[in-house]
Order: C-alpha cells, then structure tokens, then sequence
C-alpha cells in the first residue's frame, strides 16, 4: 500500500468487474461462451479470438491492459471483426452487450462488499460506478445482486463519447452527484481507471488486486493499491 494519504474527499466512483465483482472467478466462462458463438461453433477459431483478446489458453487468466481485460464490447468487435461493415459491427455490439446483460449479471460480487458500500455511504460519501460494460449490464447486475440503490449514477461505456481512459465518466458523475473531480476518489482494477482519474483531475485513486491488475502495473500510478474493495473505509479513514 502506498504511503500518501487521501485528500478530503466527497465521493467514490467505482469500477465494476475487477472491482465490485470478481473478475476471474467471474467472466474467462462467459467470454469463452461469447467467443464460440462469435466463432459459428468452430472451436478453433474461439480459442484465436481469446487468446488475441487477452486470454491464456491454459490458465483462462486475463492480460492486464488486454481488450477482455480492459476494453468495452466495441473494442472486443473492432479486434475480433476489424473488416467488418458498419452495420454488421453495430450488430455485433449489439450482441455482445445482450450476452453480457444476460449471462454477466451472475458474477460474483466481492465478499463483504454490502457492507462497505453501506458504511461509506453512512459517512456521507455519495457513490457511483463507471464501467466499460454498458450502462444496462452494470445496473442488471447491481439489481440482481440488490446493491442498485446505493449508487447515485451508474455509468457505462455506451453513456459517454469517450469511455476510459478518457475523463468523461468522472466527469459525468460529478455533474449527477454535484461535486468537484477534486472531491472524487475514483477505485479500480485496471490502469484504465487510474488513466481516468488522472486525466479528470480526481482527488485520488485506488487500485485493487481482485481483477487483472498486477500491484506492480497500478502502484506507480495510485495513491494505494489495495488487495480488495473492501478494505477501502482502512484506508480511506486510517487518519480519523
């Protein structure tokens, strides 16, 4: 954990997978389903696409920074489908959203997260969770998981015109929430969110150890790098 400590702070902006859910215990299934229906049945192929998205063929582990590890459903498109019409890519998208609507609101939310979120919120912070899902796939599943009204926004790829690393996510939830990006801890599993939170000015930002993210990749640009979520309220209250 880095030494620096966190500024006043208003608010925590979430990323979804990696961060809230388990992201290896969760999603390497669903994209090999994904990949084999994108693939026709030809088992062959399935297995090019994953690894050309980021998986290891052996271990189902995710590449950090990878486009399954990091990107959104057009990223998975354009690398997966790069000659593909306009229509078709749009279709495709289409698609690839609905499968993860559908078979992503069963991942694993980290243990104890509830808690954390209800505690936060106890201490006045106001909350949200900015994702490269969609938008409808983050709330299907923090619905599913009965965690939806905790957040004030919830953000997805397809809400903004330019999705992480860009700032328009922070900068969306500053305007629903009413605060400045100086008041706003961004926490995530990728360098796409911490990229974010710089690039909007955040006050802070937190990585986590639960989705693809190495403590070695985050830590040069984090104010802490955390093994979980919810370990957040340590550190965030450690000068209380």
């Amino acid at each position: 954990m880095s030494a620096r400590r966190p500024p006043p702070l208003q608010a925590v902006l979430f990323d979804k997978d990696g961060t809230l859910a388990d992201f290896q215990a969760s999603w390497p299934p669903i994209f090999r389903r994904l990949a084999h229906e994108l693939a026709e049945g030809d088992a062959a192929r399935a297995e090019r696409l994953l690894v050309q998205g980021g998986m290891d063929p052996l271990t189902s582990r995710v590449a950090p920074g990878s486009v399954l590890g990091a990107g959104n459903s057009r990223d998975i498109v354009d690398l997966w489908f790069p000659a593909a019409e306009v229509a078709e890519r749009a279709r495709l998208e289409a698609r690839v959203n609905e499968v993860f609507v559908t078979e992503g609101v069963e991942a694993l939310p980290i243990a104890g997260l509830g808690a954390m979120l209800d505690l936060l919120r106890m201490r006045g912070f106001r909350l949200g969770v900015a994702t490269n899902d969609s938008t409808a796939a983050a709330r299907a599943w923090l619905g599913r998981i009965g965690l939806a009204d905790r957040f004030e926004a919830v953000i997805g790829y397809d809400a903004v015109a330019n999705p992480k690393p860009a700032p328009d996510m922070v900068e969306s939830f500053c305007r629903t929430a009413g605060v400045d990006p100086g008041g706003v801890l961004m926490v995530g599993d990728n360098l796409h969110d911490l990229h974010m939170a710089r690039s909007a000015g955040a006050g802070a930002a937190v990585g986590v150890l639960t989705g693809n993210g190495r403590y070695e990749d985050l830590a040069p640009h984090a104010d802490a790098v955390l093994q979980a979520v919810v370990d957040l309220p340590s550190w965030l209250f450690a000068t209380d």
